[in-house]
């Protein structure tokens, strides 16, 4: 497994989902909350800073702009308070990003490894963020569903 560092944040997102701090703390604020939990590794696995106009489309679908930004923002706020600043950080003004020097994350670990080692492999046999839909948003889910293919495909 290529690591930076044990000063990293952690996020399982194969199998059943945890997130440790570097002293290795549950983070159970942040598990406790699905949608908060899919927006982390949703910004873990994106390869650059998101557009906040893209998450809202993706996360919050059927609420109006106003509404939907300020779910965002307090779902932003509330990661960065329970996790840190520097983990969900805002860039170029408009966008969001876990980047990987803050963050480690078993899926990303999986995707973007040419060899990726056996215990990532084992966990995705279990699936990405198991036993979890995205009841409320169909963009949401189709995500949530892609990454599983991704997940499954690579196994």
């Amino acid at each position: 497994m290529t690591e930076l560092g044990t000063e990293r944040f952690r996020l399982h997102a194969l199998g059943t989902p945890d997130l440790r701090a570097p002293d290795g703390r549950r983070l159970r604020s942040v598990l406790s909350q699905p949608k908060r939990l899919s927006l982390l590794a949703y910004l873990a696995l994106s390869p650059a800073p998101v557009s906040r106009a893209s998450i809202v489309a993706l996360f919050w679908p059927e609420s109006d702009e106003a509404r939907a930004r300020n779910a965002l923002s307090q779902a932003a706020f509330h990661l960065r308070r329970s996790i840190a600043e520097e983990v969900v950080q805002g860039v170029e003004g408009d966008r969001l990003w876990a980047p990987p020097e803050h963050l480690w994350c078993d899926a990303r670990e999986l995707l973007t490894t040419d060899e990726p080692a056996a215990e990532l492999i084992d966990a995705a046999r279990r699936g990405f963020l198991e036993g979890w839909n995205a009841e409320d948003s169909q963009p949401l889910q189709e995500w949530l569903d892609a990454q599983r293919r991704k997940v499954r495909d690579r196994v």
